[in-house]
């Protein structure tokens, strides 16, 4: 069933959310955090966790915007 898989998230658990970049995740998170879930996210998404193997295997990688400041949550 297509918008019923709040459902399957436990709200008295720490819930990590991540997307490729971080920004829709970013807002998943605000959401969430909204109707009461405890999340967090990946700052970079799931970028940030291949980021160095794809350098290295010379592919082309993307990390964050230069020249543009970033917020981290506490």
């Amino acid at each position: 069933m297509e918008g019923d898989e709040i459902k399957f998230i436990n709200p008295d658990k720490e819930v990590i959310i991540y997307c490729y970049t971080g920004m829709t995740s970013a807002y998943v998170n605000t959401f969430l955090n909204v109707l009461g879930y405890k999340t967090k996210g990946i700052k970079f998404g799931a970028n940030a966790l291949v980021y160095d193997a794809l350098k290295n295997a010379s592919k082309t990688v993307y990390k964050g915007p230069a020249g543009y400041p970033y917020v981290t949550g506490n």
